[in-house]
C-alpha cells in the first residue's frame, strides 16, 4: 500500500514527465517503498529539485540523493568534509594542547584522531603536518564511508518484512539454543557436552 503523502508526491513526479501516464502499480510501489524512509517535506523538495534539473524521469537513487542533500542542509546534519574535520583537529591542538582533553563535534573525528593518537598530533613537527593530514584524511574518509554504508544497510533492512529480517538472522535462534544447551535432554545434545 502506498502512503497517501508519498503517492501525492509521486503523482507530481510522474505527471511532470511524458511517462506519467504509463506508470505501473509496481513502479509506484517500488518508488514508494524505497523512498518511504525519507521525511515527506524532504522528499517533496528532492522531487521538486529533480523535476527542475532532470530532463528524463529521475531514478530512485537521484531522488534519494536530492532529498537527503536537502534534509542535511536544512537540519545542519551533513557530514563534515575531511578538510573541515582536520581544521577542527588543528584548532583543538592549538587551544586544548597536549595536556587537555579535546571535545569533538563528531564521533568520526574522534575515532580518526584516536587512530593516529592525539598526543602524536600535538607533538608533530611543522614538516610532518602534511603527512599527518593525509593520514587523517584517509582514516576519516574510511570511517565516514563505513558509517554511511551501515546507515544505508540498516535502512534497507528496516524496509524488509519481519519474515525476511528473521531469515537474515538465522544464527540468532541457534545461539540462544546453544546458550541453553545444558538444559537439553542428553540424547539431543549429540555429544556437544561431555557428561560429568
Amino acid at each position: 500500500m502506498v502512503d497517501a503523502g508519498i503517492k501525492e508526491i509521486l503523482n507530481l513526479l510522474f505527471g511532470s514527465y511524458k511517462a506519467g501516464t504509463d506508470i505501473s502499480t509496481e513502479t509506484m510501489t517500488a518508488y514508494s517503498l524505497i523512498l518511504s524512509d525519507i521525511p515527506i517535506p524532504a522528499l517533496k523538495a528532492g522531487v521538486m529539485k529533480c523535476i527542475t534539473t532532470c530532463k528524463f524521469l529521475p531514478s530512485i537513487a537521484e531522488i534519494r540523493e536530492a532529498s537527503i542533500a536537502f534534509y542535511e542542509d536544512v537540519t545542519d546534519s551533513k557530514q563534515k568534509t575531511h578538510a573541515e574535520a582536520w581544521n577542527e583537529v588543528l584548532k583543538n591542538i592549538a587551544s586544548v594542547g597536549y595536556y587537555g582533553t579535546p571535545e569533538w563535534s563528531a564521533a568520526e573525528i574522534k575515532q580518526a584522531v584516536e587512530s593516529i593518537g592525539y598526543i602524536n598530533l600535538c607533538v608533530m613537527e611543522q614538516e610532518q603536518v602534511p603527512i599527518y593530514a593525509a593520514q587523517f584524511r584517509g582514516i576519516y574518509n574510511q570511517i565516514c564511508a563505513q558509517k554511511q554504508a551501515r546507515k544505508e544497510h540498516q535502512k534497507i533492512f528496516n524496509q524488509l518484512s519481519q519474515i525476511d529480517q528473521k531469515r537474515l538472522k538465522p544464527a540468532e535462534s541457534f545461539i540462544r539454543a546453544i546458550g541453553n544447551i545444558e538444559s537439553w535432554p542428553k540424547e539431543k545434545r549429540g555429544g556437544l557436552l561431555e557428561d560429568k
